[in-house]
């Protein structure tokens, strides 16, 4: 029987959603991400907002083979609590009082939980 995404989004929630079962992990991470400029106002307004995140556990090891350093971080959250998307380039974040930017930004097939990877 196939499992269904509804049944994913339920249960990345029972994991770390507010009321889930690592929530006591789930740390502020603010996003700071650069909107487009305006020529005509020779101004960019950029989106600020915070998403509670967990760590991934994994710093000196690696991920589904792909190699985190010591310097970066990985991240889960819940994609319904993004207010919008961070996008490589235009994005930085802020997670337990370290600056990071974005190297990766990846949306599970279900469309429950967001990874994003960052480096200090």
């Amino acid at each position: 029987m196939a499992t269904l995404s509804s049944e994913f989004k339920d249960l990345a929630n029972e994991l770390i959603g507010p009321d889930g079962e690592f929530a006591a992990f789930r740390k502020p991470c603010q996003f700071s991400k650069a909107g487009e400029f305006n020529f005509e106002t020779q101004s960019a307004q950029s989106v600020a907002f915070t998403v509670q995140m967990v760590e991934s556990g994994i710093v000196e090891n690696q991920s589904q083979n792909k190699a985190i350093a010591q310097n970066e971080i990985e991240l889960i959250g819940i994609l319904d609590e993004f207010q919008a998307l961070p996008t490589i380039g235009t994005t930085r974040f802020v997670y337990s009082g370290l600056a990071y930017t974005l190297l990766n930004v990846e949306i599970d097939p279900a469309q429950a939980t967001v990874t994003i990877k960052g480096m200090i």
